[in-house]
Formats: C-alpha cells, sequence, structure tokens
C-alpha cells in the first residue's frame, strides 16, 4: 500500500468508528453479526474436531491390530 492509499483507508476507517459511535443500534447490530460468525466457526471447528478425532481413533485401533508380532509375522513374505 502506497502512503495516500494508507492515508485513505485510515480516514475511511474513522468515519467508520464515528458512525458507530454515534448510533447503538448500528453497534449492536454489528456486534450481533460479529458474534453469529464467530458462534458459527466454533460449532465447525467442533464438528472437525471430533470427526477428525474419530479418525485417528480408529486408524491407531487398526494399526494396533497389525502392530501385534504374530500379525507382523503372518504379513512377511516366507
Amino acid at each position: 500500500m502506497h502512503g495516500a492509499d494508507l492515508d485513505q483507508r485510515i480516514e475511511r476507517l474513522s468515519h467508520v468508528r464515528d458512525s458507530i459511535e454515534e448510533d447503538n443500534a448500528l453497534a449492536t447490530l454489528i456486534d450481533k453479526v460479529i458474534g453469529g460468525q464467530v458462534a458459527t466457526a466454533t460449532r465447525r471447528q467442533r464438528l472437525v474436531t471430533i470427526i477428525f478425532n474419530g479418525i485417528f481413533l480408529v486408524a491407531g485401533w487398526l494399526l494396533s491390530l497389525l502392530a501385534t508380532p504374530d500379525n507382523l509375522v503372518r504379513l512377511l513374505p516366507r
């Protein structure tokens, strides 16, 4: 970003900040929207965590079945 672009962006953000400070309804709306996005991201992250934990649990269980000495000997060619 160039200096002029940065100055223009700072000026726009200052206007936005002033508008939010003057209008409580706008501030409440912004809080609700951001809060909703955070809640959605949190739910998505929990779901992904549960799915990956389940996959890793099954993979670990399958690897433990293969890792017994008797099963390793059976897999080796004679």
